[in-house]
């Protein structure tokens, strides 16, 4: 009976993460595309809240708040007024949001997932301790009926291999799924990264002051 309700919580949890998953890599390749595509810092704010349940959507949506209210940034800028904002720009304020948000992005996408490695590892001792029960039964009926004959072992052996054989069933999807999506964990947290760099860059980059020609310096 245990057994089965970790066998029902893990399908039902692998289900849910198998969705989160899927989405939020879809959403990321949309996003990413408009990422290319956007003119400009604002011109995306668009696709971001489009594509939310990428992880990378938040990155860009909290460093523009950050801008906007360090006063860096506002609704009504043009693209070539951005330089002269620069001094208000703050990388290592960003770079700081931009670990804080990507901690707090994997942390969700961890939910649950301890729990696989959880069951995949206590369901095989579960089925083994089934195992052993069932022989002891077995030896029960041989001491009380007195012979060692199928009919006395049969019951106690098929239940000592049911158990065994849930056990496995429930640890081994619970393992791949673990597995899988720590894989996936790993993935995301490498494009967030690139990401995160990438948008440092491109923050400095629009934001960089202009120069001022030779003569005017002098």
């Amino acid at each position: 009976m245990l057994l089965l309700i970790l066998s029902v919580f893990s399908w039902a949890g692998i289900f849910y993460k198998f969705r989160i998953f899927f989405r939020a890599k879809s959403a990321t390749k949309h996003f990413l595309l408009e990422f290319k595509r956007s003119k400009d810092i604002l011109s995306l704010k668009k696709g971001a809240l489009k594509f939310k349940e990428s992880p990378l959507a938040p990155l860009y949506l909290e460093s523009l708040r950050r801008l906007q209210r360090q006063g860096t940034l506002s609704t009504q800028l043009e693209l070539e007024h951005l330089h002269e904002a620069g001094r208000n720009l703050n990388l290592g304020s960003l770079r700081q949001l931009l670990r804080t948000v990507s901690d707090e992005e994997m942390a969700f996408l961890e939910n649950f997932l301890s729990y696989f490695a959880i069951i995949g590892n206590i369901s095989p001792f579960i089925g083994l301790f089934g195992t052993v029960l069932g022989i002891i039964d077995a030896f029960q009926n041989i001491s009380q009926l007195g012979t060692a004959n199928i009919a006395a072992v049969a019951p106690g052996v098929a239940e000592a291999l049911v158990a065994t054989a849930a056990g496995l069933l429930t640890a081994i999807p619970a393992v791949i799924a673990y597995n899988y999506f720590l894989n996936s964990l790993r993935k995301i947290n490498c494009q967030m990264e690139g990401f995160s760099e990438e948008l440092l860059f491109y923050f400095e980059e629009q934001f960089k002051p202009a120069k001022l020609p030779a003569s005017v310096a002098e």
